[in-house]
Formats: C-alpha cells, structure tokens, sequence
C-alpha cells in the first residue's frame, strides 16, 4: 500500500501524509523507516510521541473531523474501522480473532484499535467516548488488554466526581515517570588494565570482529569492528574505518544513535559493574520498545560477552561470544 501511494502520488507516504494528516493535528517531528528502495515500509516503523497516538484517535473518534475541519469523510472512517475479514474465532478470548478493518482491528468490547509490536496501541472507543494511547516493551501485549477491558472500563461512566487530589497526584507521578541508570559497584579496579585494550572475538552470530573499551572519567567508550552493518551490537555512532562507538554514562545516561538496526535510532546508554570482573552495558532506546543490556566479563586476557534484549521476534538471548585481548 505504501508503494502503491508513493508511485501514484510521487511522494513518499510520510511526505503525502503531513500537509493532509500530521500538521493539521499538530504532530511533529515523525518519522518512517524506509525500504532499501525507498518507499516508507507502511506496516511498521513510523514513529510519533504517545501524545501523538492520542490525537490521532481522537481524530478517529471524531470521524474524521479536526478543529472544525473535515479532513477524512465520516463514512469512510465507519467504513475502514469495522469489520470486514474475519481472523479467528471470535470466541471473546483474544483481541487479534475480533475481526480485521482496513488496517485496523476489532476487539472485544466493540471498539477498535491500531496496534504496533511489543504494546504500541491506539484505541478507540466510541460507545465510552474515549480513546487509549499506549506505548510499552512488552511480550504479552493481550495483557495489557485485559487490564484494560477488566479494570479501566467497567469504571469508565458518563459522568465522574470531580477529585482534585487524585488528579494533581497522577500528574505528579506521571511528570516524576523516569527510568535511573542502573548502579550496582560504581566502579572496578580493572578499569585502567583493560582500557584501550583491543579484543579479538571468536565467530559469532553478531559477526562482531573486535571490541575495545575505553574508560574516561565517568565513561565508557565502546569501540566496535563488525563484518555486518545490522550486527544488532553495543554500537552506535559511526566513525572511520568502518568502526562504531558509544558512549556509556557512569551513573547517567548519554545520548547516541544506534545505527545497527533496521535504521537510525535514539538511545540512552549507561554503565556499572556487577562486580570487580563483569561490566553491565544498558541501552535503552528513545523511539522505540527496546531495552539493551550487556553482560562483558573479564578473566586474564580474555573475556565473554552476552546480549539480552527486553522483547524481540526472535529470541532474547544471545549467545556468548569469546574474544582475546591482542
């Protein structure tokens, strides 16, 4: 659908979409992950901020109309919200078998949604006159409906108390939300042994050729070598010769790109020791779902290092990759 658009209009979906859908809502700086062709890949990778989310269903909820303007016919948004292929059984036990739109899915009270991996969710809800935005790093993304469906909506009614408290007390919590680098041993005695030290890896499946580790004050600079541009690594901003760095905060995070995945992504990075041998490194990464911890442990002249990953299509451990120091 993407291709189709782009080869009928002359412009990419992102560009076709903002002067009719993004800046009249008011959504800024939104981005689409493209093909190596250069359509925007449509079914995924278009990232926007959970305010965002909010107002585009609302903009459905509202049947296509914004801020007095009919930007999509009502009829059409009835039309591609409803139900039109089925998917499973509609048994009422699972929110992916309610039945298939044009791109969006029924659920089981009725209402409808947009959803993206691992707990990205617009949903709308037209009988309660309401609509949920979400985004999240989980696996069980039909539990997070269920929550919703059992607690949130049977206490949903035409018309709540007013509770000032309560209001002023969720605006607190949800202004302090923030996730603090994680501080197990501030620091190890190893750091001026192996700073600067080059390790040769044995193969492994993230085709990593070398990894070098630098301590600066409160940081850690990881230097990575790799046979594979998307080597899923510690990585992050290019430099020359074909390697990628990434700066690790001690107590802080620091701001990169990631450059490994399937595009260009925002991460926070910091570091801590486990213990005086083992070196955790955490990304987490700003637009998207992804949590990235690194296990690196040193013995002599050697180390080993692991990858895991808060959620993944596929699994969510790497194996242990071996190196030795040149």
């Amino acid at each position: 659908l993407s291709v189709i658009v782009q080869k009928v209009s002359g412009l990419r979906v992102l560009d076709y979409l903002t002067p009719r859908l993004f800046e009249p809502l008011g959504i800024e700086g939104a981005t689409w992950e493209q093909c190596p062709r250069g359509y925007d890949t449509g079914g995924f990778g278009l990232m926007v901020k959970t305010e965002d989310i909010a107002k585009f269903g609302q903009f459905l909820l509202q049947r296509g109309m914004w801020a007095g303007r009919q930007l999509l016919p009502a009829a059409w948004v009835d039309e591609a919200t409803s139900k039109h292929v089925e998917n499973g059984t509609a048994d009422g036990s699972s929110d992916w078998g309610m039945g298939y739109g044009y791109q969006f899915w029924r659920c089981i009270p009725g209402c409808y949604r947009g959803d993206g991996a691992f707990g990205q969710y617009c949903i709308v809800l037209p009988a309660q006159d309401a609509v949920f935005a979400i985004t999240a790093g989980i696996g069980d993304m039909q539990a997070v409906l269920k929550l919703l469906w059992d607690i949130v909506l049977p206490e949903m009614r035409d018309t709540l108390p007013a509770d000032s408290a309560a209001s002023e007390a969720l605006r607190t919590r949800l202004e302090g939300l923030k996730f603090d680098p994680m501080v197990q041993k501030a620091a190890s005695p190893l750091e001026s042994q192996v700073s600067g030290k080059v390790y040769s890896m044995e193969k492994n499946k993230a085709h990593i050729k070398s990894l070098q580790f630098r301590f600066i004050g409160d940081e850690c600079e990881t230097v990575i070598a790799s046979t594979s541009r998307k080597s899923g690594t510690l990585s992050t901003n290019k430099s020359a010769g074909g390697k990628e760095t990434l700066r690790y905060g001690r107590g802080k995070w620091i701001e990169g790109v990631d450059m490994t995945g399937q595009g260009f992504t925002n991460v926070a990075a910091s570091f801590t020791w486990e213990n005086d041998n083992t070196l955790i490194l955490t990304t987490r990464h700003v637009n998207a779902p992804f949590k990235v911890d690194y296990r690196v442990t040193f013995a002599d002249a050697t180390i080993e290092a692991q990858m895991k990953i808060n959620v993944s299509f596929g699994p969510t451990e790497m194996p242990v990759m071996k190196g030795t120091a040149k």
